[in-house]
């Protein structure tokens, strides 16, 4: 971490672009679970993914100014103009066509030229503590131990670069900003894009029961809810959403579900995870099994560690036990 934070403090960033890599790895390294002193291949399409998934938000005009937020010293931010030729499309109905694979292709390339080979560099001093400066058949390899570290201290690295991010915008657009207080919201706040579409294709596999409570759905009051929180992982997978009712969507809210809930969740994916995968990908919808068990074993043992409150019914909770280590690993 002290790395980390001589990085942000010194790093003399002339534009975003090194805060996003940063988070783009940590969110990058939950995915990838293994031995703590592993190397780690992460590939650099998949950076290029999460650099759209970063920015998408921001590349809105910022509330009623009119303008999109300066992010960089010079001239526009590239990742904007790439953006702003699709951005009259939602980002879950872009991911439906080939528009999205040549984004992320776009995306990719920007972060090659830019800041992947720049990221560990301080004033003339390059220290390669995160990874070699050299692409490895389409990857840049993270040395053994720090995938580890970026997963177990994911909200600290995270948080960490959202905060500088968020400074450097402040400074960049005094004009249009302000005394703004609601800058960190608009700049890494959901995309509010309907989630219709996983909506659909879980009701073709899913029962119209609220997966909490049991609950019949009527039709115009189904709500998709994502299983592990968005406010813990931002990221839209087919296979972490599940259909609830407005009761349950609400009180569950940020919370992770109780080990009864997890449960069922698992055992849903082992049992049906074919058959979504098949129903997302006939709509064209983001999914990875895999990456998605990945992201909620990182979280519970997370909760685990914090012991924190999971969510059961209405309010009440359940502290998180070590008896979902067991569980996870089934």
């Amino acid at each position: 971490m002290e790395g980390i934070q001589g990085l942000l403090s010194g790093g003399g960033f002339t534009a975003t672009y090194k805060y996003a890599l940063l988070h783009a790895l940590a969110d990058l390294a939950v995915q990838r679970p293994g031995p703590p002193m592993a190397a780690v291949p992460i590939p650099i399409r998949e950076i290029g993914e999460r650099f759209v998934d970063l920015y998408w938000q921001q590349a809105r005009e910022y509330l009623d100014s009119g303008r999109i937020l300066r992010q960089n010293t010079g001239k526009r931010a590239a990742i904007f103009t790439y953006i702003h030729d699709v951005h009259k499309e939602s980002l879950h109905r872009l991911q439906q066509t080939g528009q999205w694979s040549q984004l992320v292709n776009q995306a990719a390339a920007l972060v090659k030229r830019m800041p992947l080979f720049r990221l560990q560099r301080v004033g003339r001093s390059v220290n390669e503590f995160l990874y070699k400066n050299e692409e490895v058949d389409g990857n840049i390899v993270l040395l053994p131990g720090v995938a580890f570290c970026l997963a177990r201290f994911h909200r600290l690295v995270t948080g960490l670069a959202r905060s500088e991010w968020t400074n450097m915008v402040r400074r960049l657009n005094p004009d249009t900003l302000g005394d703004a207080v609601e800058l960190g919201e608009f700049l890494f706040g959901r995309d509010r894009a309907s989630l219709a579409g996983y909506g659909a294709a879980l009701t073709e596999v899913c029962s119209l029961r609220c997966f909490y409570c049991g609950g019949a759905i009527v039709r115009g009051e189904l709500h998709v809810d994502h299983f592990i929180p968005w406010s813990r992982y931002p990221t839209d997978f087919g296979h972490n959403f599940v259909l609830v009712d407005a009761t349950c969507n609400g009180q569950k809210s940020d919370y992770l579900a109780a080990e009864e809930h997890l449960a069922r969740w698992l055992a849903r994916n082992r049992e049906i995870g074919s058959d979504l995968s098949e129903c997302f990908e006939a709509h064209g919808l983001r999914h990875d099994l895999g990456a998605t068990n990945a992201i909620a074993r990182w979280a519970y043992e997370r909760a685990i560690t914090s012991r924190d409150s999971l969510w059961i019914k209405g309010r009440r909770t359940e502290p998180a036990s070590s008896n979902l280590r067991a569980l996870m690993k089934n």
